[in-house]
């Protein structure tokens, strides 16, 4: 749409700051506010996640200097690759536990018939 009137770059660069500025503002609070860094290496405890020392500094500073270089298009690529990295092992370990968890507030959210993670037949 906007590439008939040059406009493509802008779009672009608007969608690059705001998910490098989504994983900024993810990666600041586990950096700088204690009670959140205390939660975060807690959900790493009880995930099982090795090496706690290392990550619990690691992946909130990939959080938020990845999401930095993907938002001002500095080394993106390699910023990119780090925050895909940290986001697949999100979703491998932490979302199966985050499913199994859900209770819908309103009926309209429940399925009849259905449970979360199988079948009732």
């Amino acid at each position: 749409m906007l590439d008939g009137i040059g406009g493509t770059w802008l779009a672009i660069a608007a969608m690059r700051f705001a998910l490098g500025s989504f994983f900024v503002l993810s990666g600041v609070p586990k950096l700088a506010n204690k009670e959140r860094h205390k939660t975060f290496v807690e959900t790493l405890r009880d995930l099982g996640i090795p090496r706690i020392g290392i990550l619990q500094w690691f992946v909130p500073g990939v959080e938020f200097l990845g999401g930095l270089g993907v938002a001002v298009g500095f080394l993106t690529p390699l910023a990119a690759l780090g925050l895909l990295v940290i986001c697949s092992v999100a979703l491998l370990t932490n979302s199966p536990t985050v499913v199994a968890s859900y209770k819908p507030i309103d009926p309209g959210d429940r399925v009849e018939g259905y449970q979360i993670g199988r079948a009732h037949v």
